[in-house]
């Protein structure tokens, strides 16, 4: 862990990763206070989206280091909001004023739901595809969400993307019920 230095789109942003983040009910280490591969890949994707962000408003849940936020921010998004919970936020925080973006990112611990939630243009989901992952997301889903994979960027022969997809969430409207649809590629339905 340490400090990494982001190349998104020709632009350089720096992530401090934490190494003295713990869990005050188990001890151990938060899992955002690394740089996760799906942050790296959602972000590349949102640059090829830069369009679709400029002066949007886009929220980050569960941000970590904030890399796809600061990314947003970076692309000319209007409003971020990191979502810093669990004690991220001194983190992220950090990474926020080493990008110089603290006029467009707020960072602060988010209650989905909430009224002091606000609302966003933007919620998508970068996940590395795993067993669970179609249980989550069939779990937003049951919950009021409309959940659409978007496709891959074309292009990308390295295998990254292989076992990586990226989601639009939908969130729940009141007196809509959005969240009849779940329209999703499975593994092996490409």
């Amino acid at each position: 862990m340490g400090i990494r230095e982001i190349s998104i789109s020709g632009h350089k942003l720096t992530i401090h990763e934490l190494e003295d983040v713990c869990d005050s009910a188990t001890g151990r280490v938060l899992t955002g206070s690394w740089l996760w591969d799906s942050s790296l890949l959602l972000s590349q994707w949102m640059a090829t989206r830069a369009e679709d962000i400029r002066g949007k408003s886009v929220i980050e849940l569960g941000a970590g280091t904030g890399l796809p936020g600061l990314t947003a921010a970076m692309l000319g998004a209007g409003r971020v909001v990191l979502d810093g919970r669990g004690g991220a936020a001194a983190g992220l925080e950090r990474n926020v004023e080493v990008n110089g973006l603290g006029e467009r990112v707020e960072v602060r611990e988010v209650v989905w739901g909430s009224e002091e939630e606000g609302e966003f243009d933007i919620v998508w989901c970068g996940s590395e595809v795993r067993q669970w992952t179609y249980e989550c997301l069939g779990q937003l889903v049951s919950e009021g969400f409309g959940v659409v994979e978007l496709p891959s960027p074309v292009g990308v022969s390295d295998g990254s993307w292989d076992l990586f997809s990226i989601f639009h969430l939908i969130p729940p409207i009141e007196g809509c019920h959005v969240g009849e649809y779940l329209v999703l590629e499975g593994p092996g339905d490409a």
